[in-house]
């Protein structure tokens, strides 16, 4: 695994939700030729930052429920939100904890 790879919780949160609102919105099966690839953007922003605006009123509009939750978090997900994956909450209070010690 690399570390300077970086991800958001609040994409991989959204995407979660877009793939549980693809499939409870299958019955009728139109609706897949847009839950799909709104579902499948989703995933690319889990990585990586891009802004997703019109990706999370889309999903807002035309997902049911779980799509209306998944477009908030869309629309809240900034540059801020995505952490290093090789690094724990924990190793970074030792790291804290340790530079108090020195000093």
């Amino acid at each position: 695994m690399n570390n300077n790879q970086k991800e958001s919780g609040l994409a991989q949160g959204a995407y979660i939700l877009m793939i549980l609102a693809t499939i409870s919105f299958c019955i009728i099966p139109i609706s897949l030729a847009w839950t799909i690839p709104m579902t499948l953007n989703a995933k690319k922003r889990i990585t990586s930052y891009t802004p997703a605006t019109g990706l999370g009123v889309c999903a807002i509009i035309f997902m049911p429920i779980l799509g209306l939750i998944a477009g908030i978090l869309l629309l809240c997900n900034n540059e801020n939100s995505y952490t290093s994956l090789g690094t724990t909450s924990i190793n970074q209070n030792q790291e804290v904890n340790n530079a108090n010690v020195i000093d």
